[in-house]
């Protein structure tokens, strides 16, 4: 016969989870001892007494927990606090439950049941009714326990309770595994186990493993089993679950016996028995000893397996364990067989089937089926009925929504409105005076700068024009004066020719009439670069071919000058003005730039005219020269700007400079009877 332990009881709420005291537990309870012995006899130090009973049931120290739980109901009694009283009811019906006091537990959990049900508290009832379920599988009345899980998980359910609903869908599944339902236990194992993984909740994950473990082993899967136990063993230890340790070491051992690895399995259920004799678990020690019992008859030591199986029965007996009661009777039944005592063997036999008889029939399983079927119907309905419900709620609170959204923004929006109007009459006013005064103020300050500008552009005109006509009359007083003075002289040297025919094949009349041909020559070019003649006569294209062509002749230097739409002539004041500006740029460029090449481009628009230089010469860095406030660059930007024109100079080291300079055609100027 294969039997299997019941898995471990999951924590909620009311369920101890079954770990020894760690260091943290110990600190824990320290904390509150000293906290108790400094607390006045109120509610506070009830609260203390509560929390010092619950850390010792969750080390199985269940005589410690009685003492505390003890004394918290004195007080409780003495202060009329009922609630508290309810609690350590709760509190009583928990330890006898571990304890193997299946019919004083139900009791206090009644007493317990009656003060929430009173007040309407659901959700502690359902922890009341999880431990009272666990009772009554204990007890083998599995019709009880299913009816008892599924009312708390309609509960559970109802509130979202993730925790407590995977908490009873696992035992749900214990059910239907006890019922020989494998495929409904399964289930319900690895819904319960899904959710336990999306919590981390890792004590209750080990208990699930094995459960799920318990459904391969009694379907002979042993391997697998064995594999299921193992996960569940690893957490356990991991959280020092001792109670956890006990129960996978039994089931290892059951297992080992199926596969006839017997010392493995009496190894592993006698360590498993030490521990729960440690922890005092009646249920667990009955197990135990079924266990021994059960392997030590595979191995035909009679003796010993009907020592081992008389102690489960006593104790089974005792606390009303009937599945394990059950077990003990077939397996001592057959120690009898084998030892040829078929009387006792027949006694024990028909104690066995009168005892599964009435746990287990063909109606018990009908009616335990019907109830999950209601259970299932019940649940869709609900949920329907809900979901109508939250339809309609949602419905009528949006209605309702709107409307107040709806005034609410209505009344909002008047008054932004109001408000809106308000600020926006004060601000225009103080805005339209503000206006006013920076109108004025720009008024004043336009005028000052335009007779600043005025003032430097009369200055700027004057000083170019004066200039120029300074140019034009030491250029014409040089070509008139000194250049007729130095032509006479020469008529006078070919006039005195013959008389001095002799003195001429002098080496100092070749020198003295080359000096008057330099000087004279020297006189037209100051004359024309004053004021070229060029430029007056034929107008600037010519002017500016005339000086690239002197460049070209006179320097290593290649220029190539191009002109475009520049047919008409333009003022004289212009074109001596455009003049100037390219004469200076390919001076700068003579001097500075160590060039071989230069391109001059000059082009005229309906409006405006552009002038570009370019050349191949070292570049230059234009801040630093604008900083030192080169002369050249100077007297260049200073012509632009006299004809409102645009300088861009372009220019990196050893790249070569391009100047772009854009002239408007139509210059500003004051007249000078306007000043």
């Amino acid at each position: 016969m294969k039997a299997f332990l019941p898995p471990l009881s999951c924590l909620i709420c009311g369920i101890i989870i079954t770990f020894n005291l760690n260091a943290q537990d110990q600190h824990k309870i320290d904390s509150l001892l000293l906290e108790l012995s400094v607390t006045e006899p109120d509610t506070n130090r009830a609260r203390v007494l509560f929390t010092l009973t619950w850390e010792n049931m969750k080390s199985r120290s269940t005589t410690i927990a009685r003492k505390y739980a003890d004394s918290a109901m004195i007080l409780c009694q003495a202060l009329g606090y009922e609630k508290g009283i309810a609690l350590v009811n709760y509190y009583y019906g928990v330890m006898g439950r571990l304890e193997g006091d299946y019919e004083t537990a139900l009791k206090h959990f009644e007493i317990y049941n009656l003060f929430h049900a009173k007040n309407g508290d659901s959700i502690k009832l359902a922890h009341s009714f999880y431990q009272i379920a666990s009772i009554y599988k204990r007890q083998g009345n599995y019709q009880k326990s299913l009816e008892t899980y599924l009312r708390i998980l309609k509960i559970y359910e109802s509130i979202n309770q993730s925790y407590s609903i995977a908490t009873t869908l696992n035992s749900i599944g214990i059910i239907y595994k006890n019922l020989n339902q494998d495929k409904e236990a399964l289930e319900h194992y690895h819904k319960a186990l899904d959710i336990f993984k999306e919590l981390d909740a890792k004590i209750d994950m080990a208990d699930c493993l094995s459960n799920i473990g318990n459904i391969h082993a009694i379907n002979e899967e042993y391997e697998t089993a064995l594999n299921f136990y193992q996960k569940a063993q690893d957490l356990n230890q991991i959280l020092e679950n001792r109670w956890g340790i006990a129960y996978q070491l039994s089931n290892m051992g059951i297992v080992y016996g199926h596969l006839k690895r017997y010392p493995e399995a009496i190894a592993n259920h006698q360590e498993s028995l030490e521990i729960r004799l440690d922890l005092g678990q009646k249920n667990e020690i009955a197990q135990s000893y079924g266990n021994l019992g059960e392997t030590y008859l595979k191995m035909k030591r009679y003796a010993q397996a009907r020592d081992y199986l008389q102690k489960s029965i006593s104790i089974s007996r005792s606390i009303g364990i009937m599945p394990e009661l059950q077990r003990a009777f077939f397996n001592l039944s057959d120690v009898f067989a084998q030892e040829a005592q078929f009387r006792k063997a027949y006694d024990y036999y028909k104690l066995y089937t009168n005892l599964k008889d009435s746990l287990f029939n063909e109606s018990n399983t009908k009616q335990i089926n019907e109830l999950q079927a209601k259970y299932e119907y019940e649940r869709k309905e609900k949920e329907i009925a809900l979901m109508t419900r939250e339809q309609e709620a949602q419905k009528a609170e949006l209605l309702r929504e709107k409307n107040l959204k709806t005034i609410f923004v209505s009344g909002i929006l008047l008054l932004c409105m109001l408000i809106i109007f308000l600020i926006t009459y004060f601000r225009q006013k103080l805005k339209n005076k503000e206006i006013l005064a920076n109108k004025n103020e720009e008024i004043n300050l336009r005028k000052i700068k335009e007779m600043e500008k005025n003032q430097k552009l009369f200055a700027l005109d004057a000083m170019i024009n004066g200039q120029e006509a300074e140019r034009k009359r030491i250029a014409q007083d040089l070509h008139d004066g000194l250049g007729v003075l130095l032509s006479n002289v020469q008529m006078q040297f070919a006039a005195m020719r013959e008389e001095i025919n002799k003195i001429m094949k002098l080496d100092m009349y070749q020198s003295t009439n080359q000096l008057l041909n330099e000087a004279s020559a020297e006189v037209r070019k100051i004359a024309h670069n004053m004021m070229p003649g060029t430029l007056l006569k034929l107008g600037l294209v010519p002017a500016i071919k005339d000086i690239c062509d002197n460049i070209n002749k006179t320097t290593e230097i290649n220029v190539e000058f191009h002109a475009f739409d520049l047919e008409e002539r333009l003022n004289e004041q212009t074109e001596v003005s455009v003049y100037r500006l390219i004469q200076e740029a390919l001076n700068n460029v003579v001097k500075h730039a160590y060039a071989k090449e230069v391109l001059v481009q000059l082009s005229k628009s309906e409006n405006s005219m552009n002038i570009t230089i370019e050349d191949d010469g070292i570049g230059f860095n234009v801040a630093q020269v604008r900083k030192k406030g080169g002369m050249g660059l100077r007297n260049l930007e200073s012509r632009i700007k006299y004809l409102n024109g645009e300088l861009q100079i372009i220019s990196r080291e050893n790249k070569g400079t391009e100047l772009i300079i854009d002239i408007p055609l139509k210059k500003v100027v004051l007249e000078t009877n306007q000043l």
